[in-house]
């Protein structure tokens, strides 16, 4: 499945073209988050990427060090742990991977 991008005001999201709908809420979401955080902070961060894994795998092998942020956690916080962050790129699950996930 061939990968695309959506953007928003404030992000880029690089996704497969069968979750285009996904992204979208996806960032509908993280623009509303923004809108909060400006209104506490000077600065807020802008031009940020997005990358939408649809599976697990696809998210470990991007995010190395998430599986062992997982393994070392505690079982009830585990969930918490869905995507991984940089400087200027956000690493998350498909929402319907999140669904899956235990």
């Amino acid at each position: 499945m061939a990968w695309v991008e959506t953007a928003s005001l404030s992000f880029i999201a690089r996704h497969e073209s069968a979750q285009a709908d996904a992204a979208a809420g996806v960032l509908d979401d993280l623009e509303a988050f923004r809108a909060k955080l400006e209104t506490l902070f000077d600065r807020v961060p802008g031009e940020v990427s997005v990358v939408i894994h649809p599976r697990p795998l696809m998210l470990a092998a991007a995010a190395p060090w998430l599986p062992l942020a997982r393994a070392v956690s505690a079982p009830a916080g585990r969930r918490y742990f869905t995507g991984w962050f940089g400087l200027r790129e956000i690493h998350v699950l498909a929402p319907e991977a999140l669904e899956r996930q235990p």
